[in-house]
């Protein structure tokens, strides 16, 4: 009882510091320790957080965290994964033929009269397919490149990433005006669906 804050501070602050219940040296000191012995209180409870074994806990669940979140990505993408990264085109037809997935078609008018296909087929089936013919308004397409389907190889018709190309000479509409287009393939069921003929403009300018 003979100790001060004046001249005994810090040895007070000390037996905080080192586990002194603050209850016991409020009773022995006074109740004028109160605010120093707070902030001791403060800092020795930050201290916990600095100690690597603390440190190596938070580390481990932070990557844990985020490892789950890839992992979960990974799971939506599933076997839907060649689908899931084509490029949405807007106003673009999407149609089913069992596993076989076509995407995003339009035709892009050209200024001879004709028009070009745009869209992408996949085949979600480990049994391959091929497209065998692609026609607007009754006109067939002159269709090069490739058609094969294997399994989740995407067929692209025009764009950066294009491996198939399908032109229809004649087909003389113009933008906003839609065509009949009819899919059929050697194994699964035929796809017809109308298509919007869309400018050569914008996205599709390059489109030939």
């Amino acid at each position: 009882k003979g100790l001060s804050i004046a001249t005994d501070g810090p040895y007070i602050l000390k037996l905080v510091k080192t586990g002194v219940p603050r209850e016991q040296v409020y009773q022995q000191y006074g109740t004028s320790l109160q605010p120093r012995l707070r902030v001791a209180a403060k800092a020795r409870r930050l201290k916990r957080y600095d100690s690597p074994m603390i440190s190596k806990k938070l580390v481990t669940a932070t990557v844990s965290l985020i490892c789950l979140g890839l992992l979960s990505g990974c799971t939506a993408a599933g076997k839907d994964a060649p689908t899931s990264k084509i490029r949405q085109v807007t106003d673009g037809v999407e149609r089913d033929s069992g596993a076989i997935k076509v995407r995003d078609f339009v035709l892009v008018a050209q200024p001879d009269g004709s028009a070009v296909l745009v869209g992408t087929v996949v085949n979600q089936d480990v049994n391959a397919d091929a497209i065998s013919s692609i026609s607007a308004n009754g006109i067939a397409g002159k269709i090069t490149g490739t058609v094969a389907l294997a399994q989740n190889a995407p067929v692209i018709f025009s764009g950066d990433s294009a491996n198939a190309h399908a032109a229809f000479a004649g087909l003389n509409l113009t933008p906003g005006q839609r065509a009949d287009v009819t899919v059929t393939f050697g194994k699964a069921s035929g796809i017809k669906f109308s298509v919007l003929i869309r400018e050569k403009a914008d996205i599709f300018a390059n489109v030939a």
